[in-house]
């Protein structure tokens, strides 16, 4: 089974409220709400909005990519941002960038709280090695998230067959719990492969795609249907 992902693209809550009126209406369309910390520029803001979009029956993945790893947001201040907005706001899954945080404490204070742990590692210029890709998902597996991503911008069709294969090779190992993106026009069939190269999320769009690459949820809905 894969899981479509709406990805908000409000950067205040004003743009956030008529976001919402549309989104929706588009609910049969998709299972979780992907909301960006990092385009927000107050923390009590986020806490707000995540206040709002709580009062949902859609699950709730926060995210608040830095830029490193081609977001908004500040890499000195990730492990500070985390924990506040852990502490006040509700979610129900959380993208914790692997090379930027890994705290086993940390990870079983979620996981204590009912909150699932999504590791995700981004590079928008190249895909990595088979062996790097592999060292980088041995490693998540060291602390026990629920979810692994791996979103790569690929090179040439070469790139987004390695990505196929190892999704396959670690959805045997791990089970339904892997995702792989190749980004851009070229990786865009990764966004809607069915079995057994579907990853267990894929992201898209409500308005603009958030991601290059990015598919509309309809689409999305209309192939995993």
């Amino acid at each position: 089974m894969t899981e479509v992902v709406v990805t908000l693209s409000s950067h205040n809550l004003d743009e956030l409220h008529d976001e919402l009126k549309v989104l929706f209406s588009e609910r049969d369309n998709f299972d979780i709400i992907e909301f960006r910390g990092d385009y927000f520029e107050d923390d009590e803001d986020i806490i707000d909005a995540l206040s709002g979009l709580s009062e949902s029956d859609k699950k709730i993945l926060y995210t608040y990519r830095t830029k490193s790893e081609g977001g908004y947001g500040d890499d000195d201040n990730y492990i500070d941002h985390l924990n506040y907005i852990l502490h006040h706001a509700r979610f129900d899954i959380i993208d914790i960038q692997y090379h930027s945080y890994r705290n086993m404490e940390f990870i079983f204070s979620l996981k204590s709280r009912g909150i699932k742990v999504l590791f995700s590692h981004h590079d928008f210029e190249k895909t990595p090695s088979e062996k790097e890709i592999a060292s980088i998902l041995d490693g998540m597996n060291d602390y026990f998230p629920d979810y692994y991503k791996l979103a790569y911008m690929p090179n040439n069709s070469e790139d987004v067959e390695l990505l196929f294969e190892m999704l396959k090779r670690y959805k045997k190992e791990y089970g339904n719990v892997i995702i792989t993106i190749a980004m851009g026009e070229l990786g865009k069939i990764t966004r809607v492969a069915t079995y057994p190269y579907n990853s267990a999320f894929t992201y898209g769009y409500l308005n603009n795609p958030q991601a290059p690459g990015q598919v509309e949820i309809k689409m999305l809905r209309e192939v995993y249907n």
